[in-house]
């Protein structure tokens, strides 16, 4: 199965979810990059510091055509920041394909470590590997004979849903190299991603559901806004959104949400389509220095009655 298939222009994005139709959704996002089709390849990571760590990871990075293992962008001859994603709590990275779909023809290299899956994860161990992965993948970009050299651009953002959120925010106190952090409903985790916000002072961006029961805002998500440090940060809070509808898909996550409330009030692809908004100009500007995706965040943000917010700027 190809998680990644995109079938989009530059203004136009059809989103089609596995677990249900949500037919066409379009989305005008007014951004002057490239598109690209979107190629994908596995990558197994060694840590040699923690005792030879193996972190498997799925990569998806710009192409100018389709599917595994095509050559990155041609017809492009800049570099691509890079994205590393942790998944939630026993979450595949494939429960994140429309971030996937979304993200990589804008310009993106997105990778995905698959660790800690398990039923008693390490958030410490996760956010290791992000650290890790994001590390390895800028040195593959100095390396002449890495599929990825040359074309990995410096800047770079720690992301993540619920778990990994919160390892994201771990990461980003293991390695000073992380240089802005994108989080979804991120978790509080062991040890305190709450703690650990109050040492940052990147650009930091936080998307909550106001229904999220899972990990709720006020709980969650809001003590870790408040502690960060960055002069650039802002938690946009979209109204009826959930918990599990951060991702594509989750038995196990939908499972948990079905026993607690407040249920969401809105669809997954209402959510996505909000998510993918926000993001794509956040990391357009901050990623890559474009201001008219900055003016235009900021004219979603006053005019969007979906969503509320808070920021620092």
């Amino acid at each position: 199965m190809v998680f990644c298939h995109v079938l989009m222009s530059l203004r136009m994005r059809i989103y089609s979810g596995s677990f249900f139709i949500a037919g066409l959704l379009m989305i005008s996002f007014n951004l002057s990059s490239q598109s690209f089709k979107v190629g994908h390849t596995s990558m197994l990571f060694v840590d040699s510091s923690r005792n030879n760590r193996k972190i498997r990871t799925e990569v998806y990075y710009p192409s100018d055509i389709q599917g595994r293992n095509a050559v990155i962008a041609e017809t492009f001859p800049g570099k691509f920041p890079v994205i590393c994603f942790g998944h939630g709590y026993q979450m595949s990275w494939d429960s994140y394909s429309y971030l996937c779909d979304s993200l990589v023809p804008y310009g993106f290299i997105i990778a995905f470590p698959k660790t800690e899956m398990k039923m008693f994860p390490s958030h410490i161990g996760f956010a290791k590997d992000i650290a890790f992965v994001l590390s390895e993948i800028d040195k593959s970009g100095k390396n002449p004979s890495s599929f990825f050299y040359n074309r990995v651009d410096s800047m770079n953002c720690a992301m993540g849903h619920s778990m990994g959120g919160g390892s994201a925010i771990l990461a980003a106190r293991f390695s000073s190299s992380i240089r802005s952090l994108a989080l979804l409903a991120p978790l509080n985790t062991r040890p305190s991603s709450v703690d650990a916000a109050s040492g940052l002072e990147i650009p930091s961006m936080i998307i909550a559901g106001k229904n999220d029961c899972i990990t709720p805002p006020e709980i969650h998500q809001v003590p870790i806004y408040l502690n960060f440090k960055s002069l650039s940060k802002i938690i946009i809070t979209i109204k009826g959104g959930s918990h599990c509808q951060m991702a594509d898909r989750s038995t196990i996550c939908k499972l948990g949400e079905s026993t607690c409330k407040p249920k969401p009030d809105i669809s997954d692809s209402t959510q996505h389509e909000i998510i993918v908004k926000y993001l794509l100009h956040w990391l357009n500007f901050h990623l890559k220095g474009d201001r008219s995706s900055a003016d235009q965040f900021d004219s979603f943000l006053e005019s969007d009655e979906s969503i509320e917010f808070v920021r620092n700027n």
